[in-house]
């Protein structure tokens, strides 16, 4: 999603692998405009040019198994 870039006046370029590995397993169970929501607001809190799990919800993280909630 580049074009947050735009609107939000960030840098951000990449998805970091650990990260796109949270997004893939978690269960969307067909919501895309959770998705969405967690893509922009994980831009928004984004410090530098990649999106790192840090900036994901303790749910995602937790829905994995990869965390403690």
């Amino acid at each position: 999603m580049p074009y947050l870039n735009g609107i939000y006046g960030k840098r951000f370029r990449t998805i970091a692998p650990d990260t796109l590995g949270f997004l893939r397993r978690y269960p969307w169970r067909g919501n895309v405009r959770e998705l969405k929501n967690v893509i922009q607001r994980a831009v928004l809190m984004a410090k530098g040019e990649s999106l790192t799990p840090d900036l994901l919800p303790p749910r995602i993280r937790a829905a994995t198994g990869d965390i403690q909630a």
